[in-house]
């Protein structure tokens, strides 16, 4: 049996797991410090790697691994430059994988992993209503989790 690797992460050890899923405006003050702060925890995180290897493929919102959404971004760009791929395409959207998916839906998923699986279900495609169903949530609340990604969420 393998260990999940993120039952040793720190993020779900924190009191508000909304700090790593900063709303205010980028390149604010409050965006600027809620990151830090999110930051701060992963820096002490055991398993910070693995969690930058889990979101550096995925579009994901939020703090992961040490780096907000942005410099991940920059991370991939620099990746595909070095293997020769335009930096200009864009990655697809990714569904997360069905096992993934599975432990997310269960009520007592840690809710940083349950916005995570939002998010990265409304970016591959699926309707927030649809999402808010499988997640046990209402729609409002899938969409307040994917805030940051104004305009690629798809309400019914």
């Amino acid at each position: 049996m393998t260990l999940n690797w993120r039952l040793l992460a720190k993020c779900g050890d924190v009191d508000d797991p909304e700090l790593f899923f900063p709303v205010a405006q980028p390149g604010t003050e409050p965006y600027a410090r809620q990151v830090a702060k999110a930051k701060a925890v992963c820096a002490a995180c055991p398993v910070r790697a693995k969690c930058l290897e889990y979101a550096l493929p995925r579009d994901v919102v939020g703090v992961f691994g040490g780096h907000d959404e942005f410099e991940r971004q920059e991370l991939r760009r620099a990746t595909r430059d070095r293997g020769g791929r335009r930096a200009s395409q864009p990655e697809p959207a990714r569904r997360p994988p069905a096992a993934e998916l599975e432990l997310a839906i269960r009520p007592d998923a840690p809710r940083a992993e349950r916005i995570a699986v939002a998010v990265a279900l409304t970016n591959s495609g699926e309707r927030a209503a649809s999402v808010a169903t499988r997640l046990g949530v209402s729609e409002r609340t899938v969409l307040r989790w994917c805030s940051a990604q104004r305009g690629r969420v798809t309400a019914a």
